[in-house]
């Protein structure tokens, strides 16, 4: 029998990291590929970027909160983007806007609540 883990003795921001860690690990091959499909190789290697810094962080920091909130904001208005007359396509912004949802979901349940100002047209960039 496994033990689950108990975050009881640790703090908002350590158990804020976890949370963040577990939903990569559960959702970063769909992330990549929605960054992929909204915005390109670049916005694919940003996804990647903030997945290293996320997993060589020991809490949440204001940077990381900002670029993930980057994140869902770039693949919400990716996945709300016009609608095609492809079947596949408009299934694709589903994906992608549930996805942005599903972030949205986890953001909001750590605490990270603030909206940046961005371009729905400007890519997902660090520091942008």
């Amino acid at each position: 029998m496994f033990d689950t883990i108990d975050f009881s003795g640790v703090g908002q921001r350590e158990e804020a990291i976890m949370a963040v860690v577990k939903f990569i690990h559960a959702n970063g091959d769909a992330l990549q590929g929605a960054g992929l499909a909204a915005g390109g190789p670049k916005a694919q290697r940003e996804c990647l970027q903030l997945f290293c810094d996320i997993a060589s962080a020991d809490r949440l920091t204001r940077a990381l909160r900002a670029n993930l909130r980057r994140l869902q904001v770039f693949l919400g208005a990716a996945g709300s983007s016009g609608i095609g007359r492809d079947h596949a396509i408009d299934r694709s912004r589903e994906d992608i806007r549930l996805l942005a949802d599903r972030l949205n979901d986890l953001l909001n349940d750590v605490g990270v609540t603030d909206r940046p100002q961005v371009d729905s047209q400007t890519l997902f960039t660090r520091g942008a």
